[in-house]
Formats: structure tokens, C-alpha cells, sequence
């Protein structure tokens, strides 16, 4: 895990110590992401110029000004060898890479027996890869990832993120630069911050709650690359080519009963190579399937070394959804060590705003500052890797207001008696009450009534021109009548878990802790999309076939079967209203900015005691107003 930063010169007329002034610049704004070691190389710069910079490499070749930087987390091959930018065996390619290749060692071994390795690193296996198949390596990588290559041989440049985009890749083109980095503050960086609003996605966080979707982000000026995609740069002609390489699996139709037993072979090899590490390792835990299904798996693979592993779980104490008891008791079931982490409400403003700094972009829930408490303790206990149940509810079907689509399938199917046998079951098992499941399924194929009703609740807060600037078709899609495979992979891969990945992203990274998702291993991703969907949903239980695979694990019955739903769940009205000071900080700030927001209101709701939906388009409101303030930026 680490960071990158780099860029093009297209016309070619930079000296070289104002290249490395400027990719200074962008290493300095994502050193968090790799305070163990840095290294730089450019190429196209005359021979004779000189700098003394740790690291540095100048390199002749051909006409083309590029500048690599790498921040490094060392977390595999500690020694001075795992440093990048890397080359292959002869030097025609350079690379810097963010990320993990968990089958790393499986290439080497299956493909590569042969191959001159200088290091014990997954980066040098990656080079490798490109070397023997180019981009259709991409599909044969169990992993997280974000890399650049400079083929000198095609005279070109490629970018890669791995299948789900759980590693970031951004970039920005100007008329003399293409840029990409890590973190869009590497870039703003980069551009002495002289970026504005993107206003469309903007409209479509705060009404519809999106963001991430999509390529775009928060700043015009700046685009990110889609998970499952990757992209060339052709330095001739200085264009871009962005390629899909991976699409869903199909559904498997062939009748199975094996499947539980199936898939926890499956998960127990995707943690077996996601506990890889040559640092300390630990896990999120907390009182749900995802997250204790990853600490059982590594208690049976660890066997008597399990006491050397610690979960870390976020309490609240009084609060009515606390799940450390059940954390507890699984961690201490597993002979694993448990930790607890408290908010310490005197430092609750500090806290938040260090963290809003840290996410850069607006997030949609305060529940996001539990996982950063979490990897803050992570940092304090020595943990350099923390394995997380993020993208379990995604994957497995977990969130009941997908799951409920299972109705709709069953009326297309004609299969009237499972139709009414789900409708009763999701009653009674995933805590989701008849109306709301009949309802659910025609609220959730109409945008205008969703946008309507979203719209009465925003404009309380943001001006409606700017609210108005969504884009249609993208509200059509979120609510548009699909199939529950189709659905599944809308969450997987645009509307709930992008989102996600950049909150845990940015919350791990900003402690320096490597976040491993083992449920969005490719393993388990291919696993889950080919199961039926009668072992995904069952008599109203969500993420069945986990359920029943966990249930000779050292997982109790009351946490496989509870109809409640877990997760990092905060009083969030609690918390708005213990952060007054802050936001009253932000208000007073925002002056530049009341023709976008709604202040008085703002500040007046801090107060009030909002339902759930209401809270949510409160912290919105909130979090994006904190976002302009810390980016000057206006419309």
C-alpha cells in the first residue's frame, strides 16, 4: 500500500528541477500514504542536468518528459529492494505501484519459475505479468491495485485499477500536462489548488446521496478512473484510450448444494493470502457476519499464532445499537486479542475536522469517523495491515432494501408461492415490514417520486438551481427496474460501495494502514455473482449462504441469524449537536458561499432532533459546506 503521483510534460520545455519541484509538491500532499520511503525517476530530460534528491533517477529517453514519484508503506520485502519506481529485468519498463497482488506468490511459482527475481516483492511479479500477457494480465490478478507503467518499447504510458476500485487513480489533463495521482490533493498540488465546483456532482451527492459513480469527482477539473478499467497513454500523440476489462460473472443455473461449503474454501483461501504481510496485521471488527467471518477464517488459519492477531472494535457505550459485546465474545472465542476504542467526545470537534481534512471530498455519514477512530488505534497499537468486512453487503446481498427485489424476481418468474414465501420471510427475518417491501419495490423504480421527495427535504438546505443540476439519466438509472443480479452490480459497481472504498481509503491511509477487503477478493467476487439467488436471499434471510456455511465456525447462532442488521452504527443526531462549535466554525466561514447554502437553517436543524432521513440530508449539507471552505472554492 502506498502512494503515486506523476505526470507528462506534452510540450517538453520543463527543466528538470522544475519537474521535481512540482512532483515534490505532490509526493508531500500524500505522504501519509507512505511515510517509509520515497523514490522518483524522470525520463526525457538532457544528460548533465543534476539533482540531489534521495532516490532520484534521471533517464534519457526519446523526447518524452515523464516524471514518476513513489511514497512507500512498506509492507512486503522491507528491504531497500521493494523501493519504486521499479524496472524489469531490462529496464524497459518502469513502474509505481499502490496496492496489493495477493496471488503474487501463485504467478511467481505457476508462470515464472525461471525469471531472474531480484526481490521478494509483488511489484517486481507484477512487472513480470505485463511483460508475458500486457493488459490481459489485468484479469489474472487476485488484488488491490493502482499502478503506472512506462513501456518505453510501445512509447507509452498504462494505467491499471484493480476489478472493484478498492485503490484510487485520478487524474487531470491541462494544455501542457496530463497528471495522476493517488489523492486529488496530490493534484491540486500540483496546480497551486486552482481548481472550481463540479457542480453536477455535486447536485447528485447531496439530493440523491451519490458520489463516486462514476468518473467524475468533486472538481472539474479533475476525473477518476473507473474501477475494472484500465488506460493507455500514447505518448505520440498524446492520447488517452480507457478500456473495460472486467465484467460481472452469470449466474450459474446448475443446482448445487455444496454452494456453503464451497464458499468457505473459497473465503478461507482469500484470507489465507490476504494475511500475507511481513508487518503486524489486525482486523475491524464488529458484531455482524462480514466483518466475523474474516476473524474466524484467520483463527483457523493462524492456528496457535491467533493470539498474536487483534480485532479492534468501536464502542458506544448507552447507544442502543453497540455491538462491542458480540465483538467481544467472537474475538475472544477465536483466542484472538480485543481491543475497544471510545470517542473522546472533549476532542470530538478536533477529531471530526482532522477527519473531514483527511477525506478531502464530502462523505455522506458520520459513521465514518468510527472506522477512523478504529485505524487511529490501529496506528497506536503498531498494526501496519488491518483486514476489513467492507463490500460483504454488497457482495453477499446483504442490505435488505436490495434484497426485497427478490419479490419483483419471483412475480416475473410466475413463482407466486416463493413470491409470497420471501414477502413473509423478509418480514420476519430481515426486520422489513410488508408495506415497506411492496412499497420498497415501486419507490425504488420511479426517480420522480424518489427526486421529488428528496428535493422537498434538500432545498431546505442547498439552493434548488444548483440541486437541479443532477443529471436525469443517472436518477433514472438508480431507480430503474432491473433484474436482482443486475441491481447487485449496480451496488457492487456504481451506487453504494465506490463510495465506501474512498471513505476506508482515505480514513486508513490517513494513519498510514494498509485496508485489505478480503470479501471483494476476485475469489469471492466470481464465487458470489455465479450463485443462484434463492442461497442469497432464503425465507427472508439475507446472505444465506454465508449464514449456513458460518454455522459450524466459532460464529454464534444469535449473530448468523439476527434479523438486525450490523455495522458501524452512530448516534449520529448525537454527534451533530456535540459538534456545534465546528459547524458554527464552517457557517461563519462560509459567507462566500450562502447563495449555495441555506446557513440559518443549517445551523438552527444542528439543534433539532432529526429522524434518520432527515439527519442524513442534514450531514450533507454539512459535510459539503465544510468540503467548499477547505477548498476556497465557489461558484
Amino acid at each position: 500500500m502506498c502512494g503515486i503521483a506523476g505526470f507528462i510534460n506534452k510540450n517538453n520545455g520543463n527543466s528538470l528541477y522544475e519537474t521535481k519541484e512540482n512532483l515534490l509538491l505532490m509526493m508531500d500532499a500524500i505522504i501519509h500514504r507512505g511515510p517509509d520511503d520515497f523514490g522518483i525517476s524522470t525520463f526525457g530530460f538532457k544528460d548533465g542536468e543534476q539533482l540531489q534528491t534521495k532516490n532520484f533517477k534521471n533517464e534519457y529517453q526519446g523526447e518524452h518528459q515523464i516524471a514518476f514519484g513513489h511514497r512507500r508503506l512498506s509492507i512486503i520485502d522491507l528491504s531497500e529492494l521493494g523501493r519504486q519506481p521499479m524496472t524489469n529485468k531490462d529496464q524497459s519498463l518502469e513502474i509505481i505501484f499502490n496496492g496489493e497482488i495477493y496471488n503474487y506468490l501463485e504467478l511467481k511459482a505457476v508462470h515464472f519459475p525461471d525469471y531472474p527475481f531480484k526481490t521478494e516483492t509483488d511489484t517486481e511479479v507484477l512487472l513480470a505479468c505485463y511483460e508475458k500477457w500486457g493488459a490481459d494480465m489485468l484479469t489474472r490478478l487476485d488484488g488491490m491495485f493502482s499502478f503506472a507503467i512506462y513501456d518505453k518499447k510501445k512509447n507509452s504510458l498504462f494505467f491499471a485499477r484493480d476489478a472493484m476500485g478498492i485503490k484510487p487513480f485520478y487524474y487531470a489533463q491541462t494544455d501542457s500536462r496530463f497528471y495522476f495521482a493517488s489523492e486529488p490533493k496530490a493534484i491540486q498540488a500540483a496546480l497551486k489548488n486552482k481548481l472550481t465546483l463540479n457542480t453536477i456532482s455535486s447536485a447528485e451527492f447531496l439530493l440523491i446521496g451519490l458520489s463516486d459513480h462514476d468518473e467524475s469527482t468533486f472538481f472539474k477539473e479533475i476525473k477518476q478512473l473507473k474501477g475494472g478499467h484500465f488506460m493507455t497513454y500514447d505518448l505520440t500523440y498524446h492520447q488517452t484510450k480507457i478500456v473495460n476489462y472486467w465484467s460481472p460473472s452469470e449466474i450459474d443455473p446448475t443446482e448445487n448444494s455444496q454452494i456453503p461449503i464451497e464458499y468457505w474454501k473459497v473465503a478461507k483461501e482469500a484470507v489465507t493470502r490476504q494475511l500475507r504481510s511481513d508487518v503486524p496485521l489486525g482486523t475491524s471488527l464488529s458484531g455482524g457476519i462480514d466483518s466475523s467471518v474474516i476473524l474466524t477464517l484467520a483463527s483457523e488459519i493462524l492456528g496457535e499464532k491467533s493470539n498474536q492477531y487483534n480485532a479492534i472494535t468501536y464502542i458506544e457505550k448507552g447507544f442502543i445499537l453497540d455491538e462491542s459485546k458480540d465483538a467481544k465474545m467472537i474475538a475472544e472465542s477465536s483466542g484472538l486479542n480485543w481491543h475497544g476504542v471510545e470517542v473522546d467526545q472533549n476532542n470530538l470537534c478536533t477529531e471530526v475536522d482532522n477527519m473531514i481534512t483527511s477525506m478531502g471530498e464530502p462523505f455522506s455519514t458520520l459513521s465514518m469517523f468510527a472506522q477512523y477512530k478504529v485505524m487511529e488505534y490501529a496506528k497506536s497499537i503498531g498494526i501496519k495491515v488491518m483486514l476489513d468486512g467492507q463490500g460483504g453487503d454488497e457482495i453477499y446481498l446483504g442490505y435488505p432494501r436490495v434484497a426485497q427485489f427478490i419479490l419483483t424476481e419471483y412475480l416475473r418468474q410466475g413463482k407466486f408461492g416463493l413470491f409470497y414465501k420471501e414477502l413473509m420471510g423478509l418480514k420476519n427475518h430481515a426486520s422489513l415490514s410488508i408495506p415497506r417491501a411492496l412499497l420498497g419495490n415501486l419507490y425504488f423504480s420511479n426517480s420522480s417520486i424518489a427526486i421529488t421527495r428528496s428535493m422537498k427535504g434538500m432545498t431546505q438546505y442547498i439552493n434548488k438551481d444548483l440541486l437541479h443540476q443532477y443529471r436525469k439519466d443517472v436518477a433514472e438509472d438508480l431507480y430503474s427496474s432491473k433484474n436482482l443480479q443486475d441491481r447487485q452490480v449496480d451496488e457492487l459497481t456504481k451506487y453504494c460501495l465506490p463510495r465506501l472504498l474512498r471513505y476506508a481509503d482515505r480514513n486508513s491511509m490517513a494513519f498510514s494502514i494498509e485496508s485489505r477487503v478480503p470479501h471483494l477478493s476476485n475469489l469471492i467476487i466470481d464465487f458470489a455473482l455465479k450463485t443462484p439467488i434463492e442461497w442469497r436471499v432464503h425465507e427472508g434471510w439475507t446472505k444465506y449462504y454465508v449464514r449456513k456455511a458460518a454455522e459450524n465456525s466459532k460464529i454464534p447462532n444469535s449473530i448468523l441469524f439476527n434479523p438486525l442488521k450490523k455495522g458501524f452504527d452512530v448516534p449520529q443526531n448525537q454527534w451533530v449537536r456535540q459538534l456545534r462549535p465546528l459547524i458554527n466554525q464552517y457557517i461563519e466561514n462560509s459567507s462566500s458561499n450562502k447563495h449555495l447554502l441555506n446557513l440559518d437553517k443549517i445551523q438552527s436543524d444542528v439543534n433539532s432532533d432529526l429522524s434518520n432521513s432527515d439527519a442524513s440530508k442534514l450531514w450533507r449539507s454539512i459535510s459539503f459546506m465544510a468540503f467548499l471552505q477547505k477548498n476556497n472554492l465557489t461558484t
